[in-house]
């Protein structure tokens, strides 16, 4: 997969937490740390092996309702910097997010204002 191919979204750093679905009903909690209306990099606390299908509930705003995903997991990398979050987990969603590419604009810009860009991606 070329980089052109992989970035068929504008990609928003912003940290927004997700819960997490496997096809055995198993949840899990993440950490989205970019987000795009086509996919998102989740920190998870553990691995989640490629094609493997997530239910994904995104809370983009606290007020609002979650947002229902449905994502497949693309590839999964092994953190080392001693964080909690021992793995970097890469999903596309099954149907792009169409209309909420204002709203995840808003929370990245948000987040920026707050806390300063951020030059490191992981």
């Amino acid at each position: 997969m070329t980089n052109r191919e992989r970035r068929k979204g504008e990609r928003h750093v912003a940290c927004v937490p997700v819960q997490a679905k496997l096809d055995d009903a198993r949840e899990f909690t993440g950490m989205i740390c970019e987000l795009s209306v086509v996919g998102a990099q989740i920190l998870t606390q553990r691995r989640r092996e490629p094609g493997e299908t997530l239910d994904l509930s995104i809370y983009l705003k606290g007020d609002a309702p979650t947002r229902e995903i449905e994502a497949r997991v693309v590839r999964c990398e092994r953190r080392h910097d001693g964080g909690i979050w021992s793995y970097l987990t890469v999903v596309e969603f099954a149907a792009p997010l169409g209309g909420l590419e204002p709203e995840i604009r808003a929370v990245a810009d948000a987040q920026a204002q707050l806390l300063g860009p951020r030059h490191d991606r992981r």
